[in-house]
């Protein structure tokens, strides 16, 4: 799954799903506009297109894995100016690296960078503040939340979870979150999910939760245990 926003100056796609589908070709028939793509993780099913793109968002401590990406060479535009000739593109890597609180411009309008760890040790999500939308990635979804990476860890998607309960408040400054956009099973989920995520997460931590159900990993061949707690759901090694 990919979502595309557009700017005054830029097209902006937060992932770019599987790959099974073009997702350049389409985001070209519905602007002309320059396109960057704000990745919230490395995981082949939301980065199948990102090869078909010159400019990518990415958190830094990430970047040995967008690496393994294959690019193009014929960077035909570039955000930050001044343009570079052809000979310092080909020496450029495609990756802008962002870190909590940075903004990915799109002209009249950008993305917030929050540090969400948890699904993968360094997932990103991205917030339009003046909308109150908020993309997740897989750090939340109406079906299990997966926590089987090597590097996923649920301590640290606790905080996140915590973290996420404040943000969608909003401030005096900034209105509160009223829409969740996340990669996989529906396409919006309730920000409530929040809480019934949070709860689930802390009743697994203190050996509270029980299994709901088990299945064999399609990718690892390794079982894995489900928890769940009304809307949520989490997906853990057996």
């Amino acid at each position: 799954r990919s979502f595309m926003l557009i700017g005054t100056k830029y097209g902006l796609l937060v992932d770019t799903g599987d790959g099974k589908i073009n997702v350049r070709e389409l985001a070209s028939q519905i602007t002309h506009q320059p396109l960057a793509v704000a990745c919230t993780h490395p995981h082949a099913d939301v980065t199948g297109c990102n090869k078909d793109f010159t400019f990518l968002y990415i958190n830094s401590w990430d970047r040995p894995k967008f690496e393994d990406i294959q690019f193009p060479i014929d960077y035909t535009w570039y955000l930050e100016p001044p343009q570079p000739t052809q000979a310092e593109s080909d020496q450029r890597t495609p990756f802008k690296e962002v870190s909590a609180g940075d903004l990915c411009e799109m002209g009249g309008r950008s993305l917030r960078v929050i540090e969400t760890p948890g699904h993968t040790k360094r997932s990103i999500s991205f917030l339009e503040e003046a909308g109150g939308i908020l993309f997740v990635g897989d750090t939340l979804c109406s079906r299990p939340v997966e926590l089987l990476d090597e590097d996923s860890d649920l301590g640290e998607y606790i905080g996140t979870l915590e973290m996420l309960q404040v943000i969608c408040k909003g401030t005096r400054k900034r209105p509160p979150v009223k829409t969740i956009y996340c990669d996989h099973g529906e396409l919006e989920v309730p920000v409530s999910m929040i809480d019934d995520m949070l709860k689930l997460a802390l009743d697994i931590e203190a050996g509270k939760a029980k299994v709901s159900s088990t299945y064999i990993d399609s990718v690892t061949d390794k079982k894995v245990k489900v928890y769940r707690n009304g809307q949520a759901s989490i997906a853990m090694p057996a």
